[in-house]
């Protein structure tokens, strides 16, 4: 049971830190763009570009899953 609260509890870190590395990574995107006087230009970012970015060319996104899991796991265990 321990191990199914483990993965839960590293899952939940996962997206709350994943969430919050989108947001700042839109977010620092988006500031570098020049506004033009008081008219504000909407910036958009592709999903895909994103979920390719993430996924499938980081390493890092992987070696986080592993942590979150591992830190989840033993957050339960204490």
């Amino acid at each position: 049971m321990w191990i199914l609260k483990g993965i839960l509890v590293g899952t939940a870190i996962f997206v709350t830190g994943l969430l919050l590395y989108l947001a700042a990574f839109i977010w620092q995107n988006g500031s570098h763009y020049p506004k033009s006087g008081d008219r504000r230009e909407e910036i958009g970012s592709d999903v895909f570009t994103l979920i390719r970015y993430f996924f499938l060319q980081s390493p890092l996104f992987y070696a986080a899953l592993v942590a979150a899991l591992l830190i989840g796991c033993s957050l339960v265990t204490l």
